[in-house]
């Protein structure tokens, strides 16, 4: 049997196979579970608020046990969408996957969204790593018009919100080598002199 022979053998099988000639590949769909009526939907003002949802969400008795990374989803007009647990870790860490962030995000036609995670320590303070993955899921977010309103961390008694601090600004404006990514999953301390001297730099960078 020749080249030929074999080729029309195989093209017979196809047919056979397909007789539509349609070509059958995986259709990939999307699918978003509506709020029933007792899921708060309404409008997020203020980290405050926010907060109070995401202590909800993580649940109280998670809190000291283990981070948890998740994030909200809102309209324009700050209404919730949704939320998702991106992911789970351990007492000190957890991964995040901005790619898998942002494709919730338009999966579900968000513009607006909050990022949030507890320290279990009870340490509301930022670490470097905190302050790095912030900057790179904003910076993605810009090229998808997506704004990265708050990066919100959550401990038993109390939260801290990246914005009400001016974080969410400054980190367009610095480059990664101002942020020292630790390699260990130890919190550190935020030095409110290191964000003055940030803040300082960003005010040159605009100028």
């Amino acid at each position: 049997m020749n080249n030929n022979e074999i080729s029309n053998s195989i093209e017979n099988i196809e047919d056979k196979n397909n007789p539509s000639g349609i070509i059958d590949i995986p259709e990939i769909k999307l699918s978003y579970v509506k709020p029933c009526s007792k899921k708060f939907t309404g409008k997020i003002n203020d980290a405050s608020t926010a907060a109070d949802i995401l202590r909800d969400i993580i649940g109280i008795e998670n809190i000291p046990l283990q981070e948890f990374f998740v994030v909200l989803y809102l309209n324009r007009n700050n209404r919730v969408i949704g939320y998702y647990r991106h992911s789970k870790g351990g007492l000190s860490g957890t991964v995040v996957d901005v790619r898998l962030v942002l494709s919730v995000a338009l999966k579900c036609l968000s513009t607006n969204i909050i990022l949030s995670h507890n320290h279990p320590s009870g340490n509301i303070n930022p670490s470097n790593q905190d302050i790095q993955i912030t900057k790179q899921i904003k910076s993605a977010a810009q090229y998808l018009s997506i704004d990265v309103t708050d990066h919100i961390i959550i401990t038993l008694e109390s939260f801290h919100s990246f914005a009400n601090q001016g974080l969410m600004g400054i980190s367009e404006k610095l480059s990664e080598e101002n942020f020292i990514v630790d390699d260990t999953d130890e919190e550190t301390p935020f030095d409110k002199a290191k964000l003055l001297e940030f803040k300082t730099m960003a005010l040159k960078l605009k100028d």
